[in-house]
């Protein structure tokens, strides 16, 4: 999973001091935080570079939350390489040209509604919900509901 225009809606706030502010929709999650004990595995790869978001993503229980990810592809196959995944059981959601590789790599490539539009037509599922506005929450009860467990 991405972050950035994922998770949230792009938006970035720049405060005094330097620092990077991002919003998150507290209903994303908790769906995460409920397919991550349903047994879904939950891997962030972001091009960002925020300690705040791998803490967060890492209490919600993510197996792995890789930061500074601009060739994001490489770091998803080393990660199925080593947990032995096969491409076709991945479910990867993104939002931007970053994503592509990864998106068509899955099994299943999806995105939310404002997605760029290279992404959009990349996807195998584009979401009914914008980044930040719980599209990672339909994603999960989507996952969870085709397994009974939502």
């Amino acid at each position: 999973m991405d972050v950035d225009g994922v998770f949230t809606d792009g938006t970035i706030l720049l405060t005094e001091s330097g620092e990077y502010l991002r919003q998150m929709n507290v209903r994303d999650g908790y769906a995460l935080r409920r397919a991550i004990k349903s047994g879904v595995e939950i891997y962030i790869i972001t091009g960002g570079s925020s300690l705040g978001v791998r803490d967060r993503f890492l209490a919600l229980g993510a197996q792995e939350v890789h930061l500074q990810a601009h060739d994001k592809l490489p770091i998803m196959q080393d990660i199925l390489a080593r947990r032995d995944i096969s491409a076709d059981d991945v479910l990867y959601i993104g939002d931007d040209i970053l994503d592509i590789k990864c998106i068509q790599a899955a099994g299943i490539g999806a995105c939310p509604a404002d997605a760029a539009t290279e992404v959009r037509e990349a996807a195998d599922v584009v979401l009914e919900t914008p980044g930040g506005k719980g599209c990672v929450r339909l994603l999960c009860e989507h996952v969870l509901k085709a397994k009974n467990l939502w």
